[in-house]
């Protein structure tokens, strides 16, 4: 069972909605308002808490994409415009400089282009960032 599962069930027990003996106060308004509540529940819920994590999952990655710029045009401006592979990668040569000042901007970016990798919201990031 996931985190969202998990709270759906929370507030299921919550508003005790399978509970038919409790007519009376607040439970008389869960129980007339029962559909629109189980359908919050079970379908917007979800769909809420997906597009929160898209949200930020897409300004992480803008971020990283902008501090990745930042370095490469350090990488041009300190070492040489022709630092980089077609593919967007450092040069071997310049990932295995012995001058300090290469050394620290290539890890930079070779660690900045694998945050930006694992940007993408999966189910695991989802299950890892809350606890119930």
């Amino acid at each position: 069972m996931n985190h969202t599962e998990k709270l759906q069930a929370l507030l299921r027990t919550l508003f005790q909605l399978d509970l038919a003996d409790l007519d009376f106060g607040l439970y008389r308004l869960f129980h007339l308002r029962r559909t629109e509540i189980e359908e919050f529940i079970s379908e917007q819920l979800p769909r809420e808490v997906d597009e929160a994590f898209a949200a930020v999952s897409a300004e992480e990655k803008q971020q990283l994409e902008e501090e990745l710029e930042d370095i490469k045009a350090q990488i041009k401006e300190q070492i040489s415009e022709e630092a980089f592979l077609a593919t967007g990668e450092l040069k071997p040569e310049y990932q295995q400089s012995d001058v300090k000042v290469v050394q620290e901007l290539s890890e930079k970016y070779e660690q900045v282009r694998k945050k930006i990798e694992e940007t993408q919201i999966t189910e695991g990031h989802k299950e890892c960032s809350t606890t119930w």
